[in-house]
């Protein structure tokens, strides 16, 4: 398992700690998440392919039919991913998306600033509101995630939220989570009409240097499409693929 693989399930292991509805099933080597209230989070992971067999399966796809797992797995694409392709689509599951793994080490970045963007932390919940505010809109299609989870994170002392202003106006987002040796980046966003702007990057950039302050050496990520080039222009490098699955039906919307 890499390393941004390491911190991707340290990170949703902290979701699942959660006091606030978060369903949890736990049977090596899936671990789902699933928050009832809000579209995130909910999600499978198994990142130990490698390590199972066929029917250790069984008990993850009766709990997607009972609602006692999240339908939405992602899994490591390696030789061993081609093994279990044709069980998940037996078991009704199709593949929706495709994340790039990504890493960079942090002794070689360029401390670069625009002074218009003022990036700060989220430190109340006013600040909260306005963080998630965007995440909702521009990640998840205008849908509301949970905000105990989120307010919680907040609270949390290896996670930090980041919130970037252009004349006052909240327009980015990041969030920065460490794990050992390592910082993963999460909920990288822009509001629509600021896009292309270099924002993302430049928040991206702030959220690197500060864990590098703090004595990390390595930042980590998952890619979509959209935001690969950006990554790359910052200095990451890609060192793996996801596949996400999901389960076919209205049922496991």
């Amino acid at each position: 398992m890499n390393q941004t693989a390491q911190n991707h399930q340290a990170f949703f292991e902290l979701l699942a700690k959660s006091k606030d509805s978060i369903r949890l099933y736990d049977k090596k080597p899936v671990f789902s998440v699933w928050a009832n209230q809000g579209i995130y989070p909910r999600l499978t992971l198994c990142y130990n392919l490698g390590n199972a067999e066929t029917n250790s399966f069984d008990t993850y796809f009766t709990a997607v039919e009972q609602l006692e797992a999240s339908p939405r797995i992602i899994i490591e694409k390696n030789a061993d991913s081609a093994t279990f392709e044709q069980l998940f689509k037996q078991n009704g599951f199709r593949p929706v998306e495709e994340w790039t793994s990504m890493q960079i080490s942090l002794t070689d970045l360029e401390n670069e600033s625009n002074a218009e963007l003022i990036i700060e932390t989220v430190k109340n919940e006013h600040q909260l509101g306005q963080w998630l505010s965007i995440v909702e809109k521009t990640l998840f299609n205008g849908n509301h995630i949970n905000r105990l989870i989120f307010n919680q994170l907040r609270e949390n002392k290896d996670t930090t939220m980041w919130l970037g202003y252009l004349s006052n106006q909240p327009i980015s987002t990041a969030l920065s989570f460490i794990h050992k040796d390592t910082v993963g980046l999460y909920m990288i966003s822009t509001s629509g009409e600021f896009r292309g702007k270099g924002f993302g990057q430049e928040i991206t950039a702030k959220a690197l240097l500060d864990a590098a302050g703090k004595g990390i050496s390595i930042g980590v990520l998952q890619a979509t499409r959209q935001g690969l080039n950006l990554y790359k222009k910052i200095g990451f490098q890609e060192n793996g693929k996801f596949i996400i699955y999901w389960k076919v039906g209205k049922k496991y919307m």
